[in-house]
């Protein structure tokens, strides 16, 4: 029973994820029920999908440690989006920083070590050559990345030091997580299949939508 539960949770994730997205694509519901998607919804997607990967983690397996450490990063982020939901949602200027940063920001600690022991387990004695072609490759697209993403921040980030430094902080890390994936492909030869793919996808989308929340 207790294998299930994972797939449960994650079904139940895709579930509200694809209602969710009809919401805000096509409007599915309407208006009127903006509150209940972007509340309710948004935050059973998150919290059924760190769920899904933490029960797996602790189901067993060769990965459990790295699993469960991006499942612990992925959960201080869910709890971020909740804390704001329930005590930031409607004030027209919530505090920054504030302590739901501070719970965003504990997620990228957790994924560094998490993907540095992935990293580890399947890429033992690998030529030495790979590792400087995908550390080359990883820092050249992060310093692109970096140029297109850093300056206009810095040039239009006001406020205090906290302010600046918080809010630089978000796409630091994520470009850093990107330079560990871009790694981690280049380790595997350029053909990096589903799973590094996948997570390479991801994180550029994760730095476009804190790149795009920053400048709004």
């Amino acid at each position: 029973m207790f294998m299930r539960v994972p797939g449960l949770c994650f079904g139940m994730a895709v579930v509200a994820f694809v209602a969710y997205v009809a919401h805000i694509a096509f409007g599915v519901g309407g208006p009127d029920t903006d509150a209940f998607f972007n509340q309710d919804v948004y935050n059973a997607v998150m919290l059924a999908s760190v769920l899904a990967l933490i029960m797996r983690a602790a189901s067993g397996g060769p990965d459990r440690a790295a699993l469960c450490l991006i499942g612990l990063g992925l959960l201080t982020w869910a709890l971020g989006d909740l804390y704001y939901t329930l005590f930031f949602t409607g004030l027209k200027n919530p505090p920054f920083p504030s302590f739901d940063d501070a719970l965003y920001l504990a997620y990228y600690p957790f994924l560094f070590v998490g993907l540095g022991l992935l990293i580890r387990a399947r890429f033992r004695g690998v030529n030495a050559s790979y590792w400087l072609d995908g550390l080359i490759a990883g820092l050249g697209l992060s310093a692109v990345a970096a140029g297109v993403v850093l300056d206009p921040i810095l040039a239009s980030t006001g406020g205090s030091v906290a302010a600046v430094a918080t809010n630089l902080a978000y796409p630091v890390g994520d470009l850093l997580l990107f330079l560990i994936v871009v790694t981690a492909i280049g380790l595997t030869g350029w053909r990096p299949g589903f799973m590094w793919a996948l997570m390479a996808f991801s994180l550029i989308v994760n730095v476009a939508a804190d790149t795009i929340y920053l400048f709004q």
